[in-house]
């Protein structure tokens, strides 16, 4: 199973190695492709951060190149208690209002 969040780009730090969204989803969805089932969790307006030093970027090379509110899809795992981010999708560069 492959878990993500949807959101909009609070924060992005590269020193750290992360990023903080403020997820969009505003349900539990779950989606088959290809018999691979995605799960998207209930998060409308919470903060959560990632650990995003071993996540592989689409559509951004790395933490340092988004800049910006940009939208975002991560895919992570929980381990430990931590979000740690194994994709960050970047779908938009737009700027997003940050109000909701």
């Amino acid at each position: 199973m492959i878990y993500s969040f949807l959101g909009t780009v609070v924060k992005a730090d590269a020193e750290k190695k992360t990023i903080t969204i403020k997820a969009v989803a505003d349900k539990e969805n779950y989606l088959l492709k290809d018999d691979m089932p995605f799960r998207e969790f209930s998060a409308e307006g919470k903060e959560i951060t990632f650990d995003v030093s071993k996540a592989q970027f689409l559509g951004a090379k790395d933490v340092g190149g988004i800049v910006g509110h940009p939208l975002v899809r991560v895919g992570y795992d929980n381990v430990g208690g931590a979000y740690v981010a194994h994709t960050v999708l970047v779908l938009s560069k737009r700027e997003f209002s940050m109000a909701r």
